[in-house]
């Protein structure tokens, strides 16, 4: 149940003010946002006067012409009953007024950015809705091709309000999805869509924090008012990425949507952070994507970068090694973190939230909302630089087990102008060097550098590193140099002969990257075949970084063709790939079998 305005009187107005030309969309009785068009709150008999509607007789009439490829160029306002919502994805749906009945080939955000089921909120059937289109013809049918969604008005009976059980945002956050809650708190920060059109805000009490959802809720509030909302807790997931989601066990994004502000005191007060625990960016990075902790505010020395691109700007937020990290999640091409831009390049005390996580085939990752940043100044411990530098760069730099040499360049030294680190330096050395052992390459020899190499036995290893700074962190590690593990497998030609979906195992050379889409061509020295991690319902596959060009591979997946929708024939490939195991690196491509002339 929904607490928005009833529609009221809308189809009469639109029989009423049938004309020509295209409306100002800036005179609609909410702002419009590319989340989906906030529904109306204004109680009005006639919400959509300003608009210059068509009845959809007359969208019928206009059509007409337009029997070919190209749709009208000119776009119509229409506000009409949703009879049916006939496909979630695209947003086609059947409209009607007392003038007759039409066909909706898709819908979109009010400045057709974002698709229908893009939208966190949106209208149903049964709703009253404007929107903004232009005509064709498709099969002797009028149709309106792509519909913007202007505004909307809910027909769904709002909820009593004594059904809503008030409660703290922490115990909103465990309670269960479709529980009516009552909250208070204070906005700590806004989020908005194209045109920086508020789409909700970060709600925090002295208990915990939590994402409200609703265009009509966040456009009645500042950051720094103290207000009481009531809302349906529910986890949101965009609906293309469930499948990817449910993979990993995302559960989505904590929030209350359909917020309906009861209170507001208008005041600027400072959130209450007291209950926050400080963290690092890397382990909020690390944190699995089942754990359900959007939302949550943590508080963390981090570095903020300004990245521009084409036509957007990216921020990330990044730990203090400046790599690990994400961007902050924008609807408005990163419009919306201008407020950012004073501390590009800065080590900043950051009050950060993970707002949701991005799910798709080339991967799942968290993404960033800021609450709160503040220019502390920070300088590190220098004492503390060499367990610093030790534990986020010279312990990612080994493996467990070895299967060939992996001719390592290793660290020597580190610094950093960022965080004042002047020069941290690294030795190594080996239990056992016939097992593991670590070649030094003086600067007359061409290098100055040191290398990692495995020796001429198996077996375990346990090697000693020293970094030191103003101090000193010494730790050993376990290394292993092993058999590769081997598996039973096919040849590549048997795996093309295979049936689509049947699973095999193939052992090949990889090859360079594909250049239709993003995978590479394994070889075996008689046939080769595209391989790539995702699969072709979840999109273009994707290459994974766990294979590089000249490894020989165990890789083990799924027979599949990838084709457009609208052809016959397509691409014989492996989706759905995983690399078992790598026997050596740096092979050549058997090229020797490749047809010439």
């Amino acid at each position: 149940m929904k607490p928005k305005a009833l529609f009221l009187g809308i189809l009469a107005a639109g029989l009423a003010l049938a004309g020509c030309g295209d409306g100002d969309s800036s005179t609609s009785s909410t702002t419009p946002d590319s989340t989906g068009t906030g529904s109306s709150s204004i109680v009005d008999s006639d919400p959509w006067a300003d608009y210059d509607l068509k009845t959809i007789a007359e969208l019928i009439e206009l059509a007409a012409p337009y029997t070919g490829e190209d749709p009208s160029p000119e776009r119509y306002y229409v506000a009409a009953h949703i009879d049916e919502v006939t496909d979630e994805q695209y947003g086609a749906m059947t409209i009607s007024d007392e003038t007759g009945t039409l066909e909706v080939y898709g819908t979109y955000s009010a400045d057709g950015e974002l698709r229908y089921s893009a939208l966190q909120d949106k209208p149903v059937a049964g709703d009253e809705v404007l929107l903004y289109g232009n005509l064709k013809m498709y099969k002797g049918e009028a149709e309106i091709y792509s519909g913007w969604i202007i505004d909307y008005a809910s027909n769904q009976e709002p909820a009593d309000p004594s059904d809503y059980q008030a409660m703290t945002v922490a115990e909103a956050r465990e309670a269960e999805d479709g529980t009516l809650v009552r909250v208070s708190g204070i906005v700590a920060r806004r989020t908005y869509a194209s045109g920086m059109s508020p789409t909700g805000f970060l709600l925090v009490d002295g208990s915990s924090s939590i994402y409200v959802h609703g265009a009509a809720a966040a456009n009645q509030v500042e950051e720094g008012n103290t207000v009481t909302l009531r809302g349906e807790k529910d986890h949101w997931i965009l609906d293309g990425e469930k499948d990817a989601a449910a993979e990993v066990g995302y559960k989505g994004s904590n929030q209350i949507a359909d917020a309906y502000v009861e209170e507001n005191d208008k005041g600027k007060t400072d959130p209450d952070y007291s209950w926050v625990e400080e963290t690092t960016v890397r382990d909020i990075m690390r944190t699995p994507l089942s754990e359900d902790f959007t939302g949550l505010v943590h508080k963390v020395n981090a570095v903020i970068r300004k990245v521009p691109g084409s036509g957007f700007v990216n921020y990330y937020i990044n730990d203090l090694d400046d790599a690990t990290g994400s961007y902050c999640y924008s609807q408005a091409n990163g419009n919306d973190f201008g407020w950012l831009d004073e501390f590009d390049g800065k080590i900043c005390t950051v009050y950060l939230t993970v707002l949701n996580a991005k799910c798709g085939s080339t991967g799942s990752f968290w993404r960033f909302q800021p609450a709160d940043v503040i220019d502390e100044g920070y300088k590190m411990d220098i004492d503390q630089a060499d367990e610093f530098v030790a534990d986020y760069f010279i312990r990612e730099q080994f493996q467990e087990v070895y299967y060939d040499d992996p001719d390592l360049e290793l660290i020597q030294s580190w610094s950093s102008e960022l965080l004042g680190i002047d020069e941290v330096l690294v030795s190594y050395s080996s239990s056992d060097t016939d097992v593991i052992w670590f070649e030094e390459i003086s600067e007359q020899e061409g290098g100055d550098k040191i290398l990692l190499h495995t020796g001429t036995k198996h077996g375990t290893a346990t090697i000693t590193v020293n970094v030191v700074g103003n101090s000193t962190t010494t730790f050993t590690l376990d290394i292993s140099y092993s058999e590769p593990p081997t598996y039973e497998h096919i040849s590549i030609a048997e795996a093309i002969a295979k049936p689509v979906g049947e699973e095999v195992i193939v052992k090949g050379v990889v090859g360079p990257s594909t250049v239709n889409w993003d995978a590479f061509y394994l070889l075996d020295g008689e046939e080769a075949i595209t391989c790539a991690q995702g699969n072709v319902e979840q999109g273009v596959p994707t290459i994974f970084d766990s294979a590089n060009i000249g490894d020989i591979v165990y890789l083990k997946g799924t027979r599949d063709v990838w084709k457009a929708s609208s052809k016959e024939y397509g691409q014989i490939c492996l989706t759905d790939c995983e690399v078992l195991s790598v026997e050596s690196s740096g092979n050549d491509w058997h090229q020797d079998w490749f047809i010439e002339g």
